[in-house]
């Protein structure tokens, strides 16, 4: 019945909802990325802090309670479970260099489901983004070369079980998993074409 979306208004990023008719706006908070907890209750979000690093914060979405979970290194794509009792999410340098991590929604007992990984395809070590939580349990996401070119994963909610799903030679990408409700489907965006497009 609702949507959450990123607004730069003024000059700054604002997590704003929006009726799915398209009426009733109304700002949240500052931030980006936002993601509905399962009940509909809380927004995931991110936010730079002082030092221009990423972390993710809570919130309600009447924009009260505000919480912030991470603290260490660089953090955004937060994704809640099926549950909502976890939220997974990518940590890693300013750079963009990093792993998919999990964590309790209250932002306690954080642990990486991904690490760096060399072979033939990612000989300097891969790095992993963009989380999706499927109703079936299933993390999918991408790991490859950050600002180069991967492909689409998918792994069990301790990280165990991983999967490739899209096998493409680089520099062709496969990125930004989404998950059918069911679970069953992933859309991805790829530009195996040489455009950008949806699969």
């Amino acid at each position: 019945k609702q949507l959450a979306f990123t607004s730069v208004r003024n000059h700054k990023r604002e997590i704003w909802t929006v009726d799915s008719s398209g009426k009733n706006q109304r700002l949240v908070t500052t931030g980006f990325l936002p993601a509905w907890s399962p009940d509909g209750k809380k927004l995931a979000i991110t936010r730079f802090d002082a030092k221009k690093m990423r972390h993710i914060w809570v919130i309600g979405v009447d924009g009260k309670g505000a919480r912030q979970l991470t603290k260490e290194g660089s953090s955004h794509c937060p994704v809640w479970s099926p549950k909502g009792d976890k939220i997974a999410y990518w940590q890693g340098d300013a750079r963009g260099f990093g792993q998919v991590w999990v964590m309790k929604s209250d932002g306690s007992q954080p642990q990486a489901l991904t690490r760096l990984r060399k072979n033939a395809y990612t000989p300097d070590g891969s790095s992993s983004n963009a989380p999706a939580w499927a109703c079936n349990g299933r993390i999918a996401y991408w790991s490859g070369i950050e600002h180069r070119y991967g492909q689409v994963w998918t792994m069990n909610p301790d990280g165990g079980d991983k999967k490739q799903l899209t096998d493409q030679p680089a520099p062709i990408t496969s990125d930004n998993p989404t998950w059918s409700p069911d679970g069953k489907h992933i859309l991805f965006d790829t530009q195996r074409r040489k455009r950008p497009e949806i699969w």
